[in-house]
């Protein structure tokens, strides 16, 4: 379920996800398996080789990982607006939006943001967006 996975790492997983949902390449889901798939010390091994079937496997299991993260972060996890077309170029802005949450626009921040476990960075987003939705209806009732 990505415990002990960098949010670094887990935001690059979630790009090549994005990447291959827009143009079903398998060179995005072989990024994704050399990021989840480690040596025994814990670094990306580039020499491994998948096959179709495994990487069929790495798409359905992470798939299934956004769908428990989308149950378990209700707040940063939304559903796409209906008729809601995924671009490209929306990727990297959303990952750097992410970023910028968590080091409050501190860039000295940013490394120790990357090494943080991403269960932590996603709930410190949840709670962020809560905070936000919560400030949006205090904001709608006072009008």
């Amino acid at each position: 379920m990505l415990h002990d996975v960098s949010f670094y790492d887990y935001l690059n997983i979630e790009k090549n996800y994005q990447l291959f949902m827009l143009n079903q390449e398998d060179k995005f889901l072989s990024k994704m398996a050399h990021l989840m798939y480690r040596t025994a010390d814990g670094s990306a091994d580039e020499t491994a080789h998948f096959e179709p079937y495994e990487l069929l496997g790495v798409f359905m299991w992470f798939s299934s990982v956004k769908e428990y993260f989308a149950a378990n972060f209700t707040h940063f996890f939304k559903p796409a607006r209906e008729g809601g077309e995924l671009r490209r170029v929306d990727i990297l802005p959303a990952m750097q939006a992410q970023i910028r949450a968590l080091t409050d626009g501190d860039v000295t921040k940013q490394q120790a943001v990357y090494n943080t476990d991403c269960w932590a960075a996603l709930t410190e987003l949840d709670n962020k967006a809560r905070e936000a939705e919560e400030f949006k209806e205090r904001n709608r009732q006072n009008s």
